[in-house]
């Protein structure tokens, strides 16, 4: 099983959904390739690939949503050494499915936080990519369903995605590592299942899910708890004191937005979240989800560039050093 590939699925070919790559590819690094794949895949033939005949199933539903792939070849991958410093290529298959794996979830988690947002990854192929596996021996494919991303479509989002160019790819391949260590020590666990769901078709949940992250990075304290959101949140993003109350002012109404749809005194229906949608500009409600999102991005690349996710007694410093210059 030398290639593992994962698929990128989108409700859309066009690049303005900030999906689809250029013909050629995108190299990051020496682990992964970021191929175009034009669907819809030919199911000919295919079915003898797998070694389960169940895993056609898996496969053969999104043949027709499958824009592009994430694919890592083993031959690449030989002298990189795992958490317990053992070489990858004297692995377990397992083993070695389980690190590619978790150096992909890392990646996408990049991806999204550059702007290339609206996709969701429904399925992997282990033995083959997706676009040369009629090519393959009978027999030899693996197909893993990732459940929570399969049964969600991507529609709308609480962005406007974007294909990555060569600042993102640069900022992507830095923090690669950070995010996998991260997660493996698990302070990005949330956030990772977070962002993989982030595409939800509802944009109530949508708002919900964006300030659930927030809250786990800011760690709010109650009885104020809005003044201990903003106020970290705030210092977290800037140095700058005009920003900083700036910031403090706006992420203020972005949580009275957030708790009024959440308490039910304000709706944000789909009817909404699409009138908000006006060409290239967003406004109304559809602008307070899409700036809430922005906010959540903007924090976690804070994290992600630190290397550490803030604890509770620095996030009270913070709060207490806005107090001190308010």
């Amino acid at each position: 099983m030398s290639i593992h590939s994962y698929a990128i699925r989108s409700n859309s070919k066009m690049d303005s959904y900030g999906v689809v790559p250029p013909e050629e590819g995108v190299q990051f690094g020496p682990y992964f390739r970021l191929e175009r794949v034009i669907p819809p895949l030919h199911l000919e033939g295919v079915l003898e690939k797998f070694e389960e005949r169940s895993d056609f199933g898996k496969f053969a539903p999104f043949r027709d949503e499958i824009w592009c792939e994430l694919v890592a070849n083993e031959k690449d991958w030989g002298m990189l050494q795992d958490d317990q410093g053992e070489i990858f290529s004297n692995l377990s298959a397992e083993e070695r499915i389980r690190i590619i794996q978790g150096h992909a979830d890392a990646m996408f988690l990049l991806f999204r936080l550059r702007g290339m947002t609206q996709f969701t990854v429904p399925v992997e192929l282990h033995g083959s990519s997706f676009r040369n596996l009629s090519k393959q021996q009978d027999g030899t494919v693996m197909a893993k369903f990732r459940f929570s991303q399969a049964i969600l479509f991507p529609v709308i989002g609480p962005s406007i995605p974007k294909l990555l160019d060569e600042e993102d790819i640069e900022w992507i391949l830095n923090h690669h590592l950070t995010v996998l260590q991260m997660n493996q020590s698990g302070d990005l666990n949330f956030l990772l299942d977070l962002f993989d769901v982030i595409n939800f078709p509802n944009p109530t949940i949508q708002l919900v899910q964006v300030w659930a992250a927030i809250e786990s990075i800011v760690k709010s304290q109650s009885p104020k708890t809005r003044h201990s959101i903003r106020s970290r949140c705030a210092m977290l993003l800037s140095e700058s004191k005009q920003e900083i109350r700036q910031l403090y002012t706006h992420i203020g109404k972005l949580y009275d937005f957030r708790c009024a749809v959440v308490h039910g005194t304000e709706d944000f229906s789909m009817g909404k979240y699409l009138n908000g949608l006006q060409g290239t500009e967003i406004v109304n409600e559809t602008k307070l989800l899409f700036d809430s999102f922005s906010i959540l991005k903007r924090l976690v690349i804070k994290v992600i560039e630190k290397g550490e996710m803030p604890d509770s007694k620095q996030l009270q410093v913070l709060q207490d050093n806005y107090d001190n210059m308010a």
